[in-house]
């Protein structure tokens, strides 16, 4: 039987209880400030984390959306760390077999299940947040919006950080 462990509401209410601060509004925000200088220092990056950070930045040129230009920055700025944005946002077609033996080895992270063919603007089958291979939150809105609860679960749930996402 499926059901959803966590509601997003939920969440974002226990973290303003916690930190006296709204999680999403937030998150959001301070994305939003920040993004035009990130993305300014990233547009600077060489040799391969530059390469692959501009990777990462031809999916706005596709698809100029809020929720695009924030996906290409928090993934351009795991690469920025040195770090692998696949750790932290994995995305799998909606036929792949070997998907739920795969989520079932994550051990925290955000998956986007992409409709196979599909265009790039499309929206995804599913965006949702595995913890320990569980997934606690699904139908999401956007990538950020699931890193921002992500990061919220965190907080609240007082879990360890991923060692292989330390700077991010």
């Amino acid at each position: 039987m499926y059901y959803q462990c966590f509601f997003f509401l939920q969440i974002d209410r226990q973290f303003l209880r916690i930190s006296t601060v709204p999680l999403l509004s937030t998150f959001f925000a301070e994305l939003d400030r920040y993004s035009p200088r990130l993305m300014e220092i990233f547009s600077r990056k060489g040799r391969q984390a530059g390469k692959e950070i501009t990777q990462i930045m031809d999916a706005i040129s596709k698809d100029d959306t809020i929720h695009t230009r924030r996906a290409c920055v928090i993934k351009s700025l795991c690469t920025y760390l040195n770090e692998d944005p696949e750790k932290l946002v994995k995305a799998y077609l909606d036929s792949d077999f070997e998907l739920q033996s795969t989520m079932e080895q994550t051990v925290m992270g955000v998956y986007v299940i992409l409709i196979e063919g599909a265009l790039p603007d499309d929206d995804p089958a599913d965006i949702a947040v595995l913890i320990e291979g569980v997934e606690v939150l699904s139908d999401l809105n956007s990538i950020a919006q699931a890193c921002a609860l992500l990061f919220g679960l965190i907080y609240c749930l007082n879990l360890s950080y991923p060692q292989q996402l330390k700077c991010t």
